[in-house]
């Protein structure tokens, strides 16, 4: 099946000083102040060619951790 194309509006923070990254759903109406629900990421890497974070899971009754890199587009 084909899944149709959705835009979510986010509130996004990040605070090198403390290594994390956050960000929050913000549905139609809503102010960011308001949204108390959101995601808090490590951040780890941050520069202009990269930004790395990892979300710790637990997996196999151990401490795993997700890791998210993302670089700038090329065109």
């Amino acid at each position: 099946s084909t899944c149709g194309e959705v835009m979510q509006t986010i509130f996004w923070s990040a605070t090198p000083s403390e290594e994390t990254f956050q960000f929050k759903k913000i549905y139609e109406g809503d102010k960011a102040k308001n949204v108390t629900e959101g995601y808090r990421l490590v951040l780890t890497q941050l520069s202009k060619g990269n930004m790395v974070m990892k979300s710790p899971i637990e997996f196999g009754g151990k401490t795993a951790n997700i890791v998210l890199t993302f670089s700038p587009a090329v065109n």
